[in-house]
């Protein structure tokens, strides 16, 4: 078991999980987008504030689920063919590109978050094979 990957994991879900609220919170203004018009104010969206909206809810979900990722991984760290050094490597890309991804992503920097996203490509890859070899042994 890896507690750095559950920590960060969890910690991260928390994170983006108060960001979910607050996408939440402001969905009724959303809501509106067929009449275009603000239930509050009744000031008109813009389809640019929609698609802005739209992004940063994919962006959340996009962080939840890799939280996850780190947690699931973190919690088989004995089940695949890995030495420390190795999984030290593993445990940072797979930490590094979370945070590239979310955040960068979020900032709406997509050169950092795209790596961010091989990093934790790389680093699931390299879970897989260590599965792979140690199904093989």
């Amino acid at each position: 078991m890896n507690r750095t990957l559950i920590g960060f994991g969890l910690l991260w879900f928390f994170i983006w999980g108060i960001f979910g609220l607050f996408l939440r919170i402001q969905q009724p203004r959303f809501s509106g987008k067929i009449t275009n018009t603000d239930p509050f104010t009744g000031s008109v969206i813009s389809q640019d504030m929609i698609r802005t909206w739209k992004t940063a809810e994919k962006i959340q979900t996009d962080a939840v689920i890799l939280a996850l990722i780190a947690i699931l991984i973190g919690t088989g760290a004995p089940m695949y063919c890995a030495s420390e050094r190795q999984r030290r490597i593993i445990d940072a890309s797979l930490i590094t590109g979370i945070i590239c991804s979310g955040l960068f992503g979020i900032l709406k920097i997509h050169p950092a978050a795209v790596t961010g996203d091989v990093l934790v490509l790389s680093a699931i890859l390299a879970v897989f094979i260590g599965l792979v070899r140690e199904s093989e042994a």
